[in-house]
Order: C-alpha cells, then structure tokens, then sequence
C-alpha cells in the first residue's frame, strides 16, 4: 500500500464552514477517483505552537495510484480551494 498524508495549517480568517466544506471536499474524493482506496480527514481539537489544523490520510495500492489521483481534474479543482484556506503545508509518502 502506498499512503500520502498531508496536514494544514488555515490561515488565521478561515471561517469554521469552509474548514467543514474542505473536509467535505476531500472526503468526497473517494466517490471520484477509483485508484484512491481510503481517506481520512481531521480537523485538530489539540492546541499548542506544534500542532497542525486538518490532516489528510490517503490509501492508494501502489504509487502509480497515487499520481492517477494527484492528476485527476476533480481532485485539483479541490487542492484549488484548500489552497485558497491553508498557509502552511506538511506531507509525508510511504510504503506500508
């Protein structure tokens, strides 16, 4: 299995309905895109200098999966929204 985590940090005015609508987003990407197997999205309750506010877990079957994903209009019509919300980014890909 080929995993691609992801976690953002919104930017200080991102009203609490667009961090839902972008939990929604994402979580409806699995509908979508056949090569993508699980997803998860969560958006933080801990506080502190270190944490970041949503996740993003994603499960492929393999890496070739992954960029069939990376490349599908609907999933970049999604990263164009978070873009819109988010001012740091974190990713971590591996093999389980």
């Amino acid at each position: 299995m080929f995993k691609h985590i992801v976690m953002w940090r919104f930017k200080p005015d991102v009203q609490q309905d667009n961090k839902v609508e972008m939990k929604r987003q994402l979580e409806a990407l699995l509908d979508v895109i056949p090569s993508l197997k699980a997803i998860e999205v969560g958006l933080n309750v801990a506080k502190g200098d270190a944490t970041f506010d949503v996740v993003l877990t994603t499960v492929f079957e393999d890496e070739m999966g992954y960029q069939v994903y990376a490349a599908d209009p609907t999933h970049m019509e999604v990263v164009n929204f978070v873009r819109e919300l988010v001012c740091d980014r974190a990713v971590v890909d591996y093999i389980d």
